[in-house]
């Protein structure tokens, strides 16, 4: 067994609890009633408007009466929050989930500040006495641990409404509702939290109920006015009804007079299209002859170019399709030549290749002739010499002065000669070589 004053202190705020759930429960039944009646009336305005536009005249006074509705201010957080927590089954299936904001312990004591004899407040309880009506009275009735709200008493001695001292000895329920003398326990914070949730809830349903009877209050202004403006209309359009009929008679009378004027005027147009019909036949049949003679000659003319516009299309195919197959043929021809051509190419590159190496072997073995001939012009020389000088020594002195300066004259002169008859041939192609050394061959090759 826990601390029966302990107990009683739960109990209690078991009850607050108690008492603010059953309000915040009647303030959504509350709500969702006014709700439902703001559909109604929302359903009703198109409703309106549908019998006010099949009337043709009241079309000039829509735009008034849309005007009016547009004035309606609905905010997105009154529509959002009408179906939160309602108890009825229709709100049911559109409640959404939301998380309420706690608010801290200060705020409990701020949300049950405006009741003068409110035991939720931490400060010294006022004089001021309660009524039946006081919805935190904190008289309660103890039986069997069970704690259930009900109404002041003046019999009780410890009422917080009136000057009775409070003691901590006075077991009844009304003394344990001072939070000042509470000893505050952790569990006690969430009671006071939850009356805080519980507090806030209460007040931001308050607003959204206010708005919701501010909108219930223009909706049904909206409808008043609009039956107002339908009853107004609907007594101009009978007024204007009534004018029409009476004014029907003269129309009437101008209309039969109108018709008769037509009907004679339609007998007088069908006698002149009778007439104007006639002369029309009889102008075809005069033209119909020459027209169908002309006709048939230019059917015939237009015959006989399509007969030549066929025949020429097909000479035309004929000549495209020989030109077609000769430029196949000479297409042939030309790759055959172009065959040919890469051939030869190749070939006369394959003749470079070989003539560059004869060159290069032919320029070695020249260059070898020109030495040879060299060596046979020294040792010409020099058997010259030696002769010279054998010849000088079977002769006497003053031949032997003479003598070698004749032989060197000589001898030099045919060494030079011979020297430029192998340059003259090593310098000359291989055509020029061949033929025969005369002045034209070398003028005819150029080679000179």
């Amino acid at each position: 067994m826990g601390d029966p004053k302990t107990i009683k202190q739960t109990a209690f705020w078991e009850s607050m609890l108690n008492k603010y759930q059953q309000r915040n429960t009647r303030l959504q039944q509350q709500q969702c009633q006014i709700q439902h009646h703001l559909e109604a009336l929302e359903c009703a305005i198109p409703a309106t408007i549908a019998r006010n536009k099949d009337n043709g005249g009241n079309q000039a006074n829509m735009p008034k009466f849309m005007s009016q509705i547009g004035k309606i201010n609905i905010t997105k957080s009154t529509t959002s929050s009408i179906y939160i927590e309602c108890p009825c089954g229709s709100c049911m299936a559109k409640r959404n989930s939301t998380q309420v904001s706690q608010q801290s312990s200060a705020d409990t004591a701020s949300s049950c500040a405006s009741c003068p004899c409110d035991p939720c407040k931490s400060n010294q309880q006022s004089n001021v006495s309660a009524d039946d009506g006081c919805p935190c009275n904190p008289c309660v009735d103890n039986k069997q641990s069970s704690i259930r709200s009900g109404t002041s008493s003046a019999s009780c001695p410890c009422n917080p409404c009136m000057d009775t001292p409070q003691s901590e000895s006075c077991s009844c329920t009304p003394c344990l509702g001072n939070i000042s003398l509470f000893s505050l326990q952790p569990a006690d914070l969430d009671y006071i939290k939850k009356l805080a949730e519980l507090s806030e809830r209460e007040k931001q349903m308050k607003t959204q109920i206010e708005e919701l009877l501010q909108r219930e209050q223009a909706y049904v202004e909206m409808l008043q006015q609009a039956d107002d403006m339908w009853a107004c209309m609907e007594k101009c359009y009978k007024q204007h009804l009534c004018d029409v009929q009476q004014s029907g008679d003269n129309e009437r009378f101008k209309y039969e007079k109108l018709s008769e004027k037509l009907k004679e005027e339609n007998i007088r147009l069908n006698d002149e299209l009778k007439d104007v019909k006639l002369e029309l036949k009889q102008c075809m049949e005069r033209l119909q002859g020459p027209i169908s003679r002309e006709l048939d000659k230019e059917r015939r003319r237009s015959q006989q170019l399509e007969n030549e516009l066929e025949y020429a299309s097909q000479k035309i195919a004929t000549k495209e399709n020989s030109y077609l197959k000769e430029m196949n043929d000479m297409q042939k021809q030309l790759n055959c030549t172009c065959k040919n051509l890469c051939e030869l190419n190749s070939a006369n590159e394959e003749l470079r290749k070989e003539m560059r190496v004869l060159q290069c072997k032919y320029n070695e073995l020249q260059g070898e002739l020109i030495k040879q001939k060299i060596s046979e012009g020294l040792t010409l020389q020099k058997m010259q010499e030696m002769w010279t000088m054998g010849k000088t020594k079977n002769e006497g002195e003053p031949e032997k002065k003479t003598a070698p300066q004749k032989p060197e004259s000589e001898g030099a002169p045919a060494i030079t000669i011979k020297f430029s008859e192998t340059r003259t041939d090593a310098t000359l192609c291989i055509e020029c070589n061949e033929v025969p050394k005369t002045s034209k061959s070398a003028e005819v090759c150029g080679c000179t």
